[in-house]
């Protein structure tokens, strides 16, 4: 959480918060049970979830959309 909002990547946080999500509901629908996976899963998602809230205060959330359309005018 000490890294500078600015160089937090968007993708690779809704990335981690997905796969948090995706991985806590399979831990829980297999059958053993396995609750480590899911508590492991569960605080991956919420860190994803809480990188992504501190973009959002910052106002630089979609920042990587910005990136995309900036680039796609310069073809040389």
């Amino acid at each position: 959480m000490s890294r500078p909002v600015e160089k937090v990547s968007t993708g690779q946080q809704i990335a981690i918060t997905a796969t948090g999500i995706l991985f806590t509901r399979l831990s829980l629908v297999v059958v053993p049970i396995n609750y480590n996976l899911a508590s492991v899963n569960v605080f991956m998602a919420g860190t994803g979830m809480m990188q992504l809230y501190r973009k959002y205060d910052a106002g630089i959330l979609m920042d990587f959309m910005e990136k995309d359309e900036s680039s796609a005018g310069k073809k040389e």
